[in-house]
């Protein structure tokens, strides 16, 4: 029964500064480490969005924390295994990242606002179909909405499920709406000052949230490491 599975969670975090050598050796594997080192413009995005899920575990359960598998293609894409979640999906841009966990298939998309130049806004809009450039300039903050359809549409791309479609409901909001009638189709965005998160998947209606202080990670890594004396 879906009441019985773990609530799905979404962490914003700062990730300007590269993590302490000393934790990206603990922690991290070689191969990580070496993707990380060739793709330099990503490089604190990735090395944090790892710690941060491997941190994951302890702050559920500090006593007896859930085994997490990790399997690792270097990809926003990640599989779990183990007592814990089995989906992790991480986006970034400029100085923060998002990552999501669910135990039900997840997608998520996150943008900073300053992200795109209106250009680039005109030539997107181009691509929107009509009534979703109508339902953009009807609404109150015409950029929000902009940024809303931009990024559920871009969840539903990397779902790449045709039978999941965008729509428009009777209150003049955007809805998702899928063929199974046995998992509802939900999403829900976060926004602050500078950035939106959308994140998209069935079931995700009591989805907690959280932004991540990167010296909290490196704290319950820390008590961890004490108290289990392994990673």
């Amino acid at each position: 029964m879906l009441s019985s599975l773990p609530y799905p969670l979404l962490f914003v975090t700062d990730c300007s500064e590269r993590p302490p050598q000393k934790y990206i050796d603990r922690y991290l594997s070689p191969a990580l480490l070496k993707y990380a080192a060739n793709h330099p413009l990503e490089q604190n995005a990735v090395l944090w969005s790892r710690l941060l899920l491997l941190s994951i575990p302890y702050q559920q359960h500090p006593e007896d924390p859930p085994l997490m598998i990790v399997s690792d293609r270097f990809t926003k894409s990640l599989t779990l295994g183990g007592n814990s979640y089995h989906y992790c999906k991480t986006d970034w841009q400029g100085d923060n990242l998002a990552l999501v966990v669910s135990d039900l298939p997840v997608f998520l998309s996150f943008k900073s606002f300053d992200s795109v130049n209106d250009h680039l806004k005109e030539i997107a809009r181009l691509r929107f179909p009509a009534i979703i450039n109508n339902w953009i300039d009807r609404q109150e903050n015409s950029e929000l909405a902009f940024y809303q359809y931009w990024t559920l549409s871009e969840c539903l791309k990397d779902r790449d499920d045709p039978t999941v479609r965008i729509k428009i409901d009777d209150d003049d909001c955007l809805t998702v709406r899928g063929s199974s009638v046995l998992l509802r189709e939900t999403f829900q965005f976060w926004t602050s000052e500078e950035w939106i998160c959308s994140v998209q998947g069935p079931a995700l209606t009591n989805l907690l949230y959280e932004v991540r202080e990167p010296k909290k990670t490196l704290q319950m890594l820390d008590e961890a490491f004490e108290k289990f004396g392994t990673e």
